[in-house]
């Protein structure tokens, strides 16, 4: 166990994997300026937030497209003259943990994992050794 946390330890100091941070533009951040955009006042101010805003800008109508599982990878390897590829604006980091059922729930609230609950779509109870 030792030998995989010193392994995970080093990818995230070599920066081969980021560790989740909320000082970089997220998820969270561009749900809540679509939210904004489209009239909903529950979110404090936030830089993130404020930056997606102004390149979003404002509109009458909006359309929201999440291609689930499409992360910068992938995207960066498609053809460069290509719709995907050629219209990204700005990289966002995903929530953590990056599963299906926890962007959803992050998307349905503009909450964050560690606010919403919902970490992924099973979770194992210690006491009653049942999952759920």
């Amino acid at each position: 166990m030792h030998a995989a946390s010193d392994r995970l330890k080093e990818a995230f100091d070599k920066g081969a994997l980021l560790r989740p941070s909320p000082d970089r533009l997220n998820f969270v951040d561009l749900v809540r300026a679509v939210a904004r955009l489209c009239g909903v006042e529950e979110f404090e101010a936030d830089p993130g937030v404020d930056r997606l805003c102004r390149e979003i800008g404002r509109a009458d109508h909006y359309v929201f497209i999440l291609i689930d599982g499409l992360g910068l990878s992938i995207l960066q390897a498609l053809p460069g003259d290509g719709f995907l590829r050629g219209s990204r604006a700005i990289p966002i980091q995903a929530v953590f943990p990056s599963t299906t059922a926890t962007a959803f729930t992050t998307l349905a609230t503009g909450h964050w994992p560690s606010r919403h609950g919902i970490i992924g779509w099973w979770t194992y109870l210690v006491e009653r050794r049942i999952s759920a």
